[in-house]
């Protein structure tokens, strides 16, 4: 039993997924130190290397990955703030 493989096509699917894997984490360590601002160093060192360390950028996509757990709860808090805004006025109590 002979099993073709072709070569091209393995290497297209293997360098799509070493970009993807590689370049979206990159990418969303850039933009989100675009929008926040570069953290400033040590003159010495550049800034930019340095918080383009391989952990940082892991450690970074790691807890903007766990701040997306908490949108579950955004439908909750909309029905929430529906509830209370629809709500008879003199149900409402002001409190001191």
């Amino acid at each position: 039993m002979v099993v073709e493989v072709d070569v091209k096509a393995v290497g297209v699917t293997l360098s799509k997924a070493v970009l993807v894997a590689i370049g979206v984490p990159y990418g969303i360590a850039i933009i989100a130190h675009t929008a926040t601002g570069w953290q400033q160093s040590d003159p010495k060192q550049n800034r930019f290397s340095k918080q383009l360390h391989p952990s940082r950028v892991l450690r970074l996509n790691y807890a903007i990955g766990h701040q997306f757990s908490a949108v579950k709860w955004l439908p909750l808090l909309a029905r929430s703030k529906t509830f209370h805004k629809n709500t008879d006025q003199s149900l409402k109590v002001s409190l001191p």
